[in-house]
């Protein structure tokens, strides 16, 4: 797999994979705007670290699911590498979770699961790095439940010198408005084996690049990579979305159309794209995205 202009993020997590494998643990946040190819990444790490013989635990927070106490954590200990005691384990210490209250004084988020609790969740974690290697991957953090992200934080701090790595992918948030602010970046932030990756959207360079994959070359003294960037901002999602509109377009256009046909059309699958980047952008973003669909409709959007 190919990741264009993302060749500095994979060679730092190639890195991190190779310090694991030689018992030099740590913890990569991947950051990035809404489908910036950050999910990309992780699966490019998960194939490396199966090649080279690591487990691999992977885990994927959802929106819907951040009431549920350790319910992130409890994904990881589902691995068949777990034993049934275990698992059972596990979940027996998942249940008992929110009975125990949180200590603002560790740094952890305001969930229900202190170090005591955390602890558990450790040492079933560095109990199967002392077998095999371990590599830990969490997509889409910002939706984790608070007792997860206060298990994560507490793992990330201990794995200096095991056969352990956690890489987690969390997308870019408004300063204050989620419970990560306190656990990754105040408490992890400081460690010497914590790393941060910036995923940025596709430059118009890398932009053209991806276009001469999706629809063949594009004339390069023309206006069309300029207006495939305005459109998709970059975002690898929205650009492959115009592509498919553009052959859409293409297979049912007559003889005689539009004079540049590498320009792109907004069609119906760039609209569905646009619709899933601003529901997964939050609630601020779609508030946003109306009201500059209501002030467009009236002539007046220049006033947002």
């Amino acid at each position: 797999m190919v990741l264009l202009e993302r060749e500095s993020q994979v060679r730092r997590l190639r890195e991190m994979l190779a310090d694991c494998l030689a018992g030099r643990g740590g913890v990569a946040a991947i950051n990035g705007p809404v489908a910036s190819g950050k999910t990309e990444l992780l699966h490019v790490l998960g194939e490396h670290a199966d090649a080279a013989g690591a487990v691999v635990l992977h885990a994927t927070a959802r929106c819907s699911e951040q009431q549920i106490a350790l319910g992130v954590v409890g994904q990881l200990f589902r691995h068949q590498h777990f034993s049934p005691a275990d698992r059972e384990r596990a979940l027996r210490v998942r249940a008992e979770a929110t009975a125990i209250a949180p200590c603002d004084a560790d740094l952890q988020t305001h969930g229900p699961a202190p170090a005591q609790v955390c602890q558990v969740q450790w040492q079933l974690l560095r109990g199967l790095s002392l077998r095999r290697p371990v590599v830990v991957i969490v997509d889409d953090l910002h939706f984790a439940d608070s007792a997860s992200l206060d298990t994560l934080t507490y793992v990330g701090r201990l794995l200096r010198t095991d056969r352990l790595l956690l890489v987690v992918a969390e997308r870019d948030t408004v300063s204050g408005s989620t419970t990560t602010e306190l656990s990754w970046r105040t408490s992890l932030v400081r460690q010497r084996h914590f790393t941060r990756l910036r995923v940025s959207p596709l430059s118009p360079a890398g932009t053209r690049e991806l276009l001469t994959q999706l629809i063949g070359p594009v004339p390069a003294g023309g206006t069309a990579a300029t207006t495939w960037h305005r459109l998709s901002g970059g975002n690898p999602l929205l650009l492959r979305a115009l592509a498919e509109d553009h052959h859409e377009y293409a297979a049912r256009r007559p003889s005689g159309g539009r004079s540049d046909p590498s320009e792109p059309v907004a069609g119906e699958e760039y609209g569905r794209a646009v619709d899933a980047c601003v529901r997964r952008a939050g609630e601020r973003f779609r508030d946003t995205a109306r009201a500059l669909a209501v002030l467009e409709a009236s002539g007046s959007h220049r006033r947002l």
